[in-house]
């Protein structure tokens, strides 16, 4: 990386991986909907004509018909229930790639600032030390060891009370609200097929969902979180760029 950057690595590459995840979803997407369409068509033609039938206009549906129409009911099912999917994963997918974002970007500050991490406690064994093929390697995993664990120790809120700290100014005063909720419905969809549970409910009673009703991402949640998550990434960036990787940060 260059002394100077308007951008980190991580972020080029959290940037590039929200684009071809967009790219994926809506190909897939426009795909199911072609199909779908297409059975949902068939299926109505196939209704129309039994219903015909038990009118007496038409001849009653034969085996094969009969046994397409539940072939076409069963696949548009099918179809829904994934595309509905993508939606679930989409969101999955997001929180992914932040996750990692905030990773790769402190790992890569504290290579530039020992001081960042002065107080960690990190530690590496006998075994660590003779896997490694450098001591450049070994420093790189105590720094993925150290931001992993600045990830884990608690959730978005978390993340941004610890950035305010350091300096940091740009959030938003709800976002931290906001990103509790994608995490917790990303918590959901993985752990849960999707539908609230308690704890979620209990947590998150703004969304207003009862214990075991299933969230629908795609249509109602997944758009209201785009804006805070990207001001997160893009906000922590800007102010990590300027500490750590501008001419006049005093790390380089």
């Amino acid at each position: 990386m260059n002394k100077a950057t308007d951008e980190t690595a991580a972020h080029k590459s959290f940037v590039e991986n929200i684009g071809r995840l967009w790219s994926l979803f809506e190909v897939m997407r426009e795909e199911f909907r072609i199909v779908i369409g297409t059975v949902n068509l068939r299926r109505e033609r196939l209704l129309s004509k039994l219903e015909a039938a038990r009118r007496g206009d038409i001849l009653p549906l034969g085996e094969q018909e009969v046994a397409e129409e539940e072939n076409a009911n069963d696949r548009s099912a099918r179809l829904e229930a994934a595309d509905a999917l993508l939606s679930d994963w989409h969101v999955v997918m997001l929180v992914t790639f932040t996750e990692a974002y905030l990773e790769d970007v402190l790992a890569a500050c504290a290579a530039r600032d020992p001081e960042l991490m002065s107080r960690s406690e990190q530690t590496v064994g006998y075994g660590d030390v003779r896997a490694a093929t450098s001591v450049e390697e070994l420093l790189d995993e105590i720094r993925h060891r150290w931001a992993r664990n600045f990830v884990d120790d608690g959730g978005p809120e978390r993340w941004i009370e610890r950035l305010v700290r350091m300096g940091a100014r740009g959030y938003e005063s709800n976002d931290a609200e906001a990103l509790e909720e994608l995490w917790g419905i990303r918590h959901v969809v993985v752990h849960a097929a999707g539908r609230a549970t308690r704890d979620f409910v209990r947590r998150h009673p703004r969304l207003g969902f009862q214990a075991g009703a299933r969230l629908d991402v795609g249509t109602t949640l997944e758009a209201d979180y785009y804006d805070p998550l990207f001001r997160f990434v893009d906000t922590t960036d800007f102010f990590l760029v300027r500490r750590y990787f501008s001419d006049a940060s005093g790390t380089g």
